[in-house]
């Protein structure tokens, strides 16, 4: 769990030098618009063992003698990170716990600083970069703090460090806190469904629908996989016309996703109803990359976290169920590698007998496999696929790929469902 420093300084220092102000109580509390992937399952198809807080950080601009700074204490969550975000959702820069410097007891301080791009300083330790999207000055950056597999996570706190003692600045806590927008702040804890989405009051009635009817949906072939980066905007997103009923007026074309940068999604979207087929089912067979969650030997692992969700994306991408690498029940092959098969089908069709299995429960369904942050040489991951590269995607992932078929729940409990192959990589 990451937790505060308790060993963070007073709520106010002040000296001839530095000032520095504990922000994170102004009006109310600074992280607003918590989100657990649990309960809140209409936030833009989350992990359902995720958890975010978002905190909108005041422009202050690159000459200015004051910045914010996030501190806080490294805990045990599987993963942790902090991103800032452009007014549309669009990714400004990113921080993911392995490239944030720890002091000795497990403490950070990461400085917000507002600077344009380009041009920036090579990479610097321990700074989130703000302010600006494509040169152009914002009013203010959502910053979001993530954890996967964290427990309930309290979120690290924010300061106002002004250097030395320039006349103008805030002088107090209760000055400083006017510096951020009152309305995103309080409506981030008062109205998250609708102030996160900008949407109207047919998204709130329908945000926690058991179903949602999507009249143009689109199903794609069984194993129709394509990479996504969670962002939904054509320019920055080759996969982007491959949504269905893209500008139709869909909920989903107005919600703003934020997408976490260290994320590749693997996407498939899927047939209720198969023709020919009678209780269908979406079989898929895959090797699992090695987790920390798969406690590998020598601690050598090839992606960080992974997880299998189902989704309806008609109302915001509202989570259905998932699956994490911890909890997916594993084969184990003769050379040591494991390999799991998992079943989709609605709830009624559910086999008597399936080690992994995830609900349907949609007319407009889609699984999503998460890979978050793999390592350099796990070259098959999706995060290295080269979309123009030459070859498949199930060329590039090899034995990871998920190769997928229909067949009926009979077929299934009779052995004779075939699921093809997953390719050899050379």
């Amino acid at each position: 769990m990451l937790m505060a420093s308790s060993t963070s300084p007073a709520a106010f220092a002040l000296s001839p030098e530095r000032q520095e102000l504990d922000v994170t109580g102004c009006l109310g509390g600074i992280w607003s618009l918590p989100i657990d992937g649990d309960e809140d399952r209409w936030a833009f198809a989350p992990d359902e063992y995720a958890m975010y807080s978002t905190a909108w950080i005041p422009f202050l601009g690159p000459e200015n003698s004051a910045h914010f700074e996030v501190r806080g204490t490294a805990g045990t969550a599987r993963y942790w990170s902090l991103t800032s975000y452009g007014p549309d959702g669009g990714v400004l820069d990113g921080l993911p716990d392995d490239q944030i410097t720890l002091d000795e007891s497990g403490f950070y301080s990461v400085e917000l600083r507002d600077l344009p791009e380009p041009p920036r300083p090579p990479s610097e330790p321990n700074v989130l970069y703000t302010g600006y999207e494509e040169g152009v000055a914002l009013e203010d950056t959502a910053v979001i703090f993530r954890t996967y597999l964290g427990g309930e996570p309290e979120p690290p706190r924010l300061w106002y460090v002004v250097e030395g003692n320039p006349p103008g600045l805030p002088q107090s806590i209760g000055e400083a806190c006017r510096l951020f927008d009152t309305r995103k702040v309080l409506a981030g804890h008062t109205e998250p469904v609708r102030f996160a989405t900008g949407a109207d009051q047919r998204f709130e009635q329908i945000s926690s629908a058991t179903r949602a009817v999507d009249p143009c949906w689109v199903p794609r072939e069984p194993n129709g996989w394509f990479v996504s980066d969670g962002a939904r905007d054509p320019a920055t997103d080759p996969y982007a016309d491959t949504w269905p009923c893209r500008g139709r007026g869909r909920v989903w074309d107005r919600l703003v996703p934020y997408p976490n940068p260290d994320n590749k999604y693997l996407v498939n979207h899927l047939d209720p109803l198969p023709p020919g087929i009678s209780h269908p089912l979406y079989v898929t067979r895959f090797r699992l990359p090695v987790t920390p969650g798969l406690e590998p030997p020598g601690g050598l692992t090839q992606t960080r976290y992974l997880s299998v969700c189902t989704y309806q994306l008609e109302n915001g991408g509202y989570l259905v169920d998932c699956l994490h690498d911890g909890e997916l029940v594993t084969e184990t092959a003769e050379d040591g590698s494991r390999w799991v098969s998992l079943v989709v089908s609605e709830p009624g069709d559910r086999p008597s007998v399936v080690d992994n299995w995830l609900p349907l429960a949609s007319d407009n369904p889609m699984i999503l496999i998460r890979h978050l942050r793999a390592e350099p040489t796990f070259e098959e991951s999706p995060h290295y696929f080269d979309p123009g590269g030459g070859e498949s995607l199930a060329e590039h992932m090899g034995p990871y790929f998920p190769a997928a078929s229909y067949c009926s729940r009979d077929d299934y409990e009779h052995g004779t469902c075939v699921v093809p192959s997953s390719a050899t990589r050379s």
